[in-house]
């Protein structure tokens, strides 16, 4: 009787230790939170070692209990947290967390690749949202072993880059971002747009330079085939473009509201005053709808063109010089009573 009582004492003991040892183990694992009363999402600026970011700001800050943290973490075998935007949800477990982590369950983060003259100003708003500074996107972008893999020049390759808002990893490299373009890029260059291309007697690089004068040009979708129309009407005949936009292309000019012959008279590659035929290369990123105007223009004669007064967004179209004169002279003679200059 004394040793099964003595077994009974060792029995609970034994069964209170495991209860103890189960309880502990599921606080942490299920029982410790995050300290953060609202959702919020993090930056893990570099790959850290679990222990340097415990140490960093936002550790400190959400994990209240850094021993449950370390002590599951080690169980999982979470060594590292890669670089990136993370989700926390409020108060959320330690469990949970260390899940998204070692899954690198990232936040893609959405940026607004448009509106962009230059590789440039490209370079500078991928570098300033994500882990490959500005000068990584463009020492790869502009290496002579990348143009020479696309085939292209320093002038041209932007036109592998078709403007959007992209979602991207905050750890997207210089390579991987490329490589993302390419596919976008092969997504619209079909076998039929090269082939409509070809039937204008131009390459997909000469389409695409010729889209970003259109888009330069005109805001209204609209309109974008009659303009490309227009400029194939010109090159067709060998008669300079004179496009106003490629007078300031390049130069470090503030807003022009009035483009006169201060501007059409200096001579740059890009000009298209000076030179027949397009420039060396686009003047910005030109999106779809551009491209297909080009694509598919208005069938027409025109081979002038002038901004219609009262900045309607739209232009006055003409077959002759006279007829163009007559409107040129509506338009200045509106800014003239503006003030514009």
């Amino acid at each position: 009787m004394k040793m099964n009582k003595k077994i009974r004492v060792v029995v609970l003991s034994l069964a209170s230790l495991l209860a103890v040892a189960f309880g502990y183990a599921y606080y942490v694992v299920y029982g410790t939170h995050t300290s953060n009363p609202q959702k919020i999402t993090i930056l893990i600026d570099r790959n850290r070692t679990v222990e340097e970011w415990l140490q960093s700001p936002e550790g400190m800050m959400l994990i209240q209990n850094t021993g449950a943290f370390k002590q599951l973490s080690s169980l999982k075998k979470l060594t590292s947290i890669s670089a990136g935007y993370y989700t926390v949800e409020a108060k959320m477990s330690h469990n949970m967390l260390v899940n998204k982590f070692k899954g690198k369950l990232q936040d893609a983060l959405p940026i607004a690749l448009e509106n962009m003259e230059n590789m440039y100003e490209l370079c500078g708003k991928l570098g300033a949202k994500l882990l490959a500074d500005s000068v990584d996107f463009a020492n790869y972008l502009l290496a002579d072993s990348t143009i020479q893999k696309l085939g292209t020049d320093r002038y041209n390759i932007m036109g592998f880059i078709p403007p959007n808002t992209y979602n991207f990893n905050y750890a997207t490299t210089p390579a991987e971002f490329l490589d993302r373009m390419l596919k976008n890029y092969n997504v619209f260059w079909t076998d039929e747009k090269k082939a409509q291309a070809r039937a204008l007697g131009m390459t997909p690089a000469e389409v695409i330079n010729l889209a970003s004068i259109v888009k330069a040009e005109t805001a209204k979708n609209d309109e974008a085939p009659k303009i490309a129309g227009l400029y194939l009407n010109r090159l067709r005949i060998g008669m300079p473009l004179q496009s106003d936009p490629t007078s300031t292309y390049g130069r470090t000019l503030d807003h022009v509201d009035r483009v006169t012959s201060e501007h059409t008279s200096v001579k740059t590659a890009f000009n298209t005053y000076h030179f027949k035929g397009l420039p060396p290369g686009p003047i910005g990123f030109p999106e779809t709808v551009y491209l297909n105007a080009v694509l598919q223009p208005a069938a027409h004669d025109y081979l002038f063109m002038c901004a219609q007064p009262k900045r309607t967004g739209y232009h006055n179209f003409a077959k002759t010089g006279e007829e163009h004169s007559r409107n040129a002279a509506l338009y200045h003679a509106w800014l003239d009573a503006q003030n514009i200059h």
